[in-house]
């Protein structure tokens, strides 16, 4: 059984796919994403000792915040948080299954932060070496498309992605 199933897939222009996804069983749900998260293997892939104990040292950060703070049904900070991390993850599973994208881990797992990072939630790249930035919300009393696309747009504005690169220049170049 899969993490998620495809509510909506959506063609809005030749270049914006629309996906909707919906948790199929939250055991599984967490399991696969916490599976996913605590999988370190990546790291190896790194040639130089010392970018290797970098992603190492955020990587368990994140994963080490997410199973003691696994979501509750509660609003508080720690549930917001670990929420939008299962919601960037099956966003990032998406892409890479519905569409053929990279296998690439979170940035909350790349980045310099445990969690609540400044920049986008996940990025990929296809086989035309397009780079795709993610961006995922929750919030658990109301779907959360809304404060997700104002980000995007204010992150489009202050040119994140370009910013974004400096972390993501050992996955994707």
């Amino acid at each position: 059984m899969r993490a998620y199933r495809v509510i909506d897939r959506i063609q809005v222009e030749p270049h914006i796919l629309f996906i909707r996804i919906e948790p199929t069983d939250i055991k599984v749900t967490l399991r696969d994403v916490f599976n996913s998260l605590s999988n370190l293997a990546w790291i190896s892939d790194f040639d130089k000792p010392y970018i290797q104990d970098a992603f190492q040292v955020r990587a368990e950060e994140t994963v080490n915040y997410i199973s003691n703070n696994i979501i509750v049904q509660s609003d508080d900070k720690i549930t917001s948080d670990s929420g939008e991390v299962v919601v960037s993850e099956l966003s990032r599973l998406a892409v890479i299954s519905e569409m053929g994208y990279l296998d690439i881990h979170l940035a909350e797992l790349i980045k310099s932060q445990a969690v609540g990072n400044d920049g986008f939630d996940f990025f990929s790249k296809n086989m035309n070496k397009v780079i795709l930035f993610g961006e995922a919300k929750f919030n658990s009393r109301q779907n959360a498309y809304g404060a997700a696309l104002e980000q995007i747009e204010r992150f489009e504005r202050i040119k994140q992605d370009v910013s974004d690169i400096k972390e993501i220049v050992e996955f994707c170049c």
